[in-house]
């Protein structure tokens, strides 16, 4: 009850995002802020990620609700826009549009590097439009300093911008971490199995490594495929996923494209040190936490130097986990919420 009093004078937010029935770290940050933050809605664009027939009719449905929430008199000043993927950038734009006849401001919340989402959208007229939409915006959020910088290289305008990161679940400090002979797997990947999350790289790193481990492999499809030193596993529910973490000895993150992975995170909160690529927002993770080591993308040598190293030098691995640990405990999510809340108050300014 308190949580809802405090935030009864705060402007309310209509988040244009993920329906929270599909996986994935977007839709579970997203879940976790609104949980924080009673004043947001969150408006669904994105139902399901296949067929593009019925991507394309739930857009429909979804932009005919929205414009019936808008038409609410002075209840939504604000809106927030997830953009997770090149697709999410186009499928955004009309409401964009929309929310601008309505005199809404507009915050646009990155959750991928945006070079990454412009790389990845094929169309020059597409593009050009994106990036005028971005321009027009009112606010500009990025989840770490590093981010931002990669975005203001290639993107030159004026909109005011944050660096907010994602809240962490307070869950995953809820026990202590085990020690690294009380686990009982070796590594762990968790993520969609495709390119972009450089699962091929591990599975070459794991058949050719020579220290005798295995990698639990938590994804979607791997097919029949069979690979040394590998197990799958499908993908798992929140409280298994805290024991899958807090039980391997280490994680591996060999993305090509990322944001502020929240598996990082919550890796850091139980003491799980990890092995992730140098892209996007991670090098900020790895600085602040000290809990990982960094390798570039496709680099399977140095991939599996850092597996190594971590896995035969007990010091260094306590050192990441108590560092990792340490830093999750330093994090506030009352300190994210509040600045959060400041910016909304400075969007609604005047209006």
């Amino acid at each position: 009850m308190m949580a809802v009093k405090s935030a009864c004078c705060e402007p309310c937010v209509l988040v244009l995002g993920y329906s929270m029935h599909l996986e994935g770290g977007v839709s579970k940050v997203t879940a976790l802020l609104i949980d924080n933050m009673p004043e947001l809605t969150l408006h669904p664009i994105l139902f399901s990620y296949n067929s593009l027939v019925r991507s394309a009719w739930e857009t429909s449905l979804s932009l005919a609700s929205y414009l019936f929430k808008l038409m609410s008199p002075g209840k939504y000043r604000i809106v927030q826009v997830l953009v997770g993927s090149p697709g999410d950038a186009i499928r955004v734009l009309p409401f964009i549009v929309i929310a601008r006849l309505f005199g809404c401001k507009i915050c646009i919340q990155f959750h991928k590097s945006t070079d990454v989402i412009l790389d990845g959208i094929n169309s020059a007229v597409f593009r050009r439009m994106v990036r005028n939409a971005w321009r027009h915006a009112d606010l500009l959020c990025f989840l770490s300093k590093r981010l931002k910088s990669i975005h203001e290289e290639i993107c030159q305008d004026d909109v005011p911008k944050a660096v907010i990161p994602n809240l962490i679940d307070e869950r995953w400090l809820g026990q202590p971490p085990l020690r690294y002979a009380e686990r009982s797997r070796d590594i762990v990947f968790l993520g969609r199995w495709s390119w972009e999350k450089g699962v091929h790289d591990l599975i070459d790193v794991m058949e050719n490594i020579d220290i005798d481990v295995s990698c639990d492999f938590f994804t979607d499809a791997p097919g029949d495929a069979s690979y040394r030193n590998c197990r799958f596993g499908g993908w798992v529910g929140e409280d298994e996923v805290i024991d899958v973490i807090r039980s391997a000895k280490l994680l591996v993150l060999p993305s090509y494209a990322e944001a502020y992975p929240t598996v990082l995170l919550e890796a850091c909160a139980s003491g799980t040190p990890f092995v992730a690529t140098n892209i996007a927002g991670i090098p900020d993770i790895v600085e602040q936490s000290r809990a990982g080591i960094l390798v570039e993308s496709g680099d399977r040598e140095a991939m599996a130097g850092a597996i190594t190293a971590l896995l035969t030098n007990s010091e260094q691995w306590q050192q990441c986990s108590t560092d990792g640990r340490n830093w999750s405990c330093g994090r506030s999510n009352d300190r994210i919420v509040a600045a959060w809340r400041s910016a909304y108050r400075d969007l609604s300014a005047g209006m």
